[in-house]
């Protein structure tokens, strides 16, 4: 049985197309391979060029905080910080809210009525 020669696969490109964000299905399609054949021999080569945009991104962001950017502060304090925004709804005064439940007496509507709204909730009701 003869083996089909390796394929020559240049792990720089490798790596240079995960470090723009590229997926191994992407890798495999621009070298003209197997993405399983990518994954097994450029997993680390593959990882170096992720860990590389990662570092590029990190980078960037911290360069638009330092030069001011109002929503790169914000979003990078969310991030590394566990800031949040809080949207917190409360009643007068910052108290609870007021629930009033009303009853309805029912004993009151003729049988008209009563076969009337039980028409109009069956057909509001849904499954």
């Amino acid at each position: 049985m003869l083996l089909k020669p390796r394929k020559k696969i240049d792990p720089i490109e490798v790596r240079d197309l995960a470090a723009v964000g590229c997926t191994i299905e992407e890798i495999a399609l621009q070298v003209k391979c197997n993405p399983a054949t990518i994954y097994r021999r450029f997993a680390r080569v593959i990882k170096e060029g992720r860990l590389k945009a990662y570092m590029s991104l990190r980078r960037k962001t911290f360069e638009m905080v330092m030069n001011g950017n109002l929503g790169a502060c914000i979003w990078l304090s969310k991030q590394w910080l566990g800031q949040s925004d809080r949207h917190e709804v409360s009643g007068p005064d910052q108290g609870p809210i007021q629930h009033e439940v009303k009853v309805m007496d029912l004993s009151k509507l003729t049988d008209e009525e009563l076969a009337q709204i039980q028409r109009l909730v069956e057909s509001a009701t849904c499954g």
